[in-house]
């Protein structure tokens, strides 16, 4: 028996300075055999969906120093209606440093119910040699009210030796105001060494 069948018509045009627009009409087939909370409050119901949106996407140059993103959708999401909109800036400051960012907006409306979410992420990449990477990552989600943060240091000192240091968390953003939930929800530092053996 089918469970999910997605087609996705489009059309996509690139200019000579690397800016580039694509529009695409998805159709998207599902068949839910149990059913799945979005929220605390709205439940998708098992039975077969047909969801339909337009999706319009835009990238400014890439030569550029500062590009972004652009994203918008509309159209049916499980019975209900949907609307999205988004942007993915960077910013390239040096050879040494850049800054990304994203930001996404979603509203589902349903007969007697509505569903907001924004999502947020930042992240810093910087390089201050060939032998030497440290990544930073936060993102917001304010539809599962947490957060989450990453930090990543790679030491590469030469071919074939790569030492990474991670450390994430992720943390509840109501947690101080509800005492069934403690503020930092999982917290880990990995250490990780890899070797490639040459023949």
């Amino acid at each position: 028996q089918l469970e999910s069948l997605m087609a996705s018509p489009g059309f996509y045009m690139e200019w000579k300075n690397s800016s580039s627009v694509s529009l695409a009409f998805n159709r998207f087939y599902d068949n839910v055999y149990e059913a799945f909370d979005l929220s605390d409050d709205i439940q998708v119901p098992i039975g077969e969906y047909t969801n339909k949106d337009l999706t319009l996407m835009y990238q400014t140059p890439q030569v550029n120093f500062l590009s972004a993103n652009f994203n918008l959708t509309s159209g049916t999401f499980y019975g209900g209606d949907r609307f999205s909109a988004g942007v993915t800036p960077s910013l390239t400051l040096s050879k040494y440093l850049t800054l990304s960012g994203f930001y996404q907006y979603n509203q589902i409306d349903f007969n007697n119910a509505q569903l907001k979410a924004h999502v947020g992420r930042l992240k810093v990449s910087t390089s201050l040699d060939v032998h030497l990477s440290v990544n930073a990552f936060v993102q917001v989600n304010s539809l599962s009210k947490v957060s989450a943060a990453n930090l990543r240091l790679r030491y590469n000192w030469k071919d074939g030796n790569d030492l990474y240091i991670v450390y994430n968390e992720t943390l509840n953003n109501n947690g101080r105001s509800d005492l069934t939930l403690p503020f930092s929800d999982y917290r880990a530092l990995i250490v990780k060494y890899i070797y490639t053996f040459q023949w």
